[in-house]
């Protein structure tokens, strides 16, 4: 009521940004640099750009670079990548075990015969 009675205005005052100001503030050039210098370490990174590991790593995340490297998988087909291969093994546990049945069976019948 206060900012009414002063101005007549009723408007919401403009967000200020308080703390200090980001290193890197244009995040498509960000994004340009990390997709042509994807081998280096974050630390390497940092030391081309001149700035602290924790500041690129900030700037990482708010880019949306969950990794800086991808290894063609993200988490979900990762997990889907574990459990084919679990039950790969699986299978392969039990081809075994059935094969070794089989042996002993056929070995049960010529003895018999």
């Amino acid at each position: 009521m206060a900012r009414y009675k002063s101005s007549g205005n009723l408007k919401i005052k403009k967000e200020i940004r308080t703390g200090r100001k980001e290193k890197i503030q244009d995040l498509s050039k960000l994004g340009i640099f990390i997709r042509g210098n994807n081998h280096p370490s974050l630390m390497d990174m940092a030391n081309k750009l001149s700035i602290s590991k924790s500041s690129l790593h900030h700037a990482l995340i708010k880019a949306n670079f969950t990794f800086k490297k991808s290894h063609g998988y993200t988490g979900n087909e990762r997990k889907k990548k574990e459990v084919k291969s679990y039950y790969r093994k699986l299978s392969h546990y039990f081809d075994d075990k059935i094969r070794l049945i089989e042996m002993v069976l056929l070995e049960a019948k010529v003895s018999i015969v």
